[in-house]
């Protein structure tokens, strides 16, 4: 039986108990960036895992990083706490889980009362009717996945981490990506496999410096292996 660890990153966020309630029965932890709510009510309640550290700004990859170590699933499940998985998203994980592969779902945006308002802006409709598991197989994959909703093999993520370098928004999931795939993990997208993300913003701006860090990783990369 495949166990899965459910990493949750939260800041201050009102939804985290519904995050929490819908991967029930897994390895679960909350990683608090810092907050000052309930985060730690909620997991004493439900009797997960819980790590905190201090609010200095934006700090997702070390957020996930402080997850990752506590983390005794075969798989890590990235999720944040505005979003909350579909009844059959765990099943349809395991069931296409692989120690050499990265799997993506695919995000269903919803108001707070689960009204759908949007859908993931990487796919178009016909993608959504796919069934079973869509490998990508161009030679840049890690462009297309998303952090939220990243589920990766353990032992890779342990391996690899994120890369703490990057702060505030954006980019940190790329570059994770980045180097499972340097490591040779296949990245596959479970179309059926749903999250759904509560009250998402789009055109926030990524911080300079984070795509600074990912654009030298890559041209150093094809500079020395290619």
């Amino acid at each position: 039986m495949k166990k899965v660890s459910v990493l949750i990153a939260t800041y201050n966020q009102e939804t985290l108990e519904k995050s929490v309630k819908s991967a029930l029965g897994n390895d679960i932890v909350i990683c608090d960036d810092g907050g000052s709510n309930n985060a730690l009510e909620i997991a004493r309640k439900y009797k997960t895992k819980y790590v905190w550290q201090p609010d200095e700004g934006m700090r997702l990859a070390k957020n996930w990083n402080n997850g990752i170590k506590l983390a005794e699933g075969d798989y890590c499940l990235f999720i944040g706490g505005d979003t909350y998985l579909g009844k059959n998203t765990l099943e349809l994980l395991k069931k296409y889980a692989d120690k050499n592969s990265v799997l993506n779902t695919v995000r269903i945006y919803v108001d707070e009362k689960g009204k759908e308002i949007g859908k993931d802006w990487r796919f178009n409709e016909e993608f959504f009717r796919k069934e079973g598991v869509v490998e990508i197989n161009d030679d840049a994959p890690y462009w297309s996945i998303t952090g939220n909703g990243l589920f990766v093999p353990t032992y890779w993520a342990k391996k690899v981490m994120w890369d703490e370098r990057f702060v505030g928004y954006g980019r940190d999931d790329y570059k994770f990506a980045f180097d499972l795939w340097k490591e040779g993990l296949k990245f596959k997208i479970l179309p059926q496999a749903r999250i759904y993300h509560i009250g998402f913003q789009e055109n926030i701006p990524d911080n300079p410096n984070n795509v600074k860090l990912l654009k030298q990783a890559i041209e150093e990369y094809a500079k020395n292996y290619h």
